[in-house]
């Protein structure tokens, strides 16, 4: 009787374990996820702020002419944070670095960084679900959903 209740006991430690770090992971992935979207809603206002400024349509740029301007973005936005740029649009942990620093800067601030996650996804949708749809943008954020979640 006393071994069935060690093993017991035993059981129950290690299934709480097993919970703690399964809340652990489920938790990282929601910080990971909430800084994608940040960064996601970020890329895209300076995008359209860019292409404003330049008096061009993002929907009028050919799927290699979105991606050149989504780089050349994602390249200042690394250049704000003294970070080198990459040929590579997207990469996740440079996102979270990008985030972390401008939701400090004035910059980040005006641009909605430090705005709750609801906000964000609620006007990223509202702003930009058609961009989003859109093959070199929803193509991107393939590459980063997969980069975050499978490496």
């Amino acid at each position: 009787m006393m071994m069935v209740d060690q093993v017991a006991e035993l059981e129950r430690k290690q299934y709480a374990k097993l919970l703690n770090l399964e809340k652990k992971e489920i938790s990282n992935q929601k910080v990971i996820s909430d800084t994608w979207v940040r960064y996601i809603y970020l890329l895209l206002e300076v995008t359209m702020d860019k292409c404003t400024e330049e008096n061009v349509l993002f929907h009028n740029l050919d799927e290699f002419q979105q991606t050149i301007l989504l780089r050349k973005v994602a390249n200042e936005l690394r250049f704000k944070c003294k970070l080198p740029p990459y040929e590579v649009i997207y990469d996740p942990l440079d996102a979270s670095e990008i985030v972390e620093r401008l939701s400090v800067d004035p910059f980040g601030v005006d641009y909605g960084l430090t705005l709750s996650i609801e906000e964000v996804v609620k006007l990223l949708n509202d702003k930009y679900e058609d961009t989003l749809k859109s093959v070199s943008v929803s193509e991107c954020c393939v590459s980063i959903y997969c980069r975050i979640f499978f490496i």
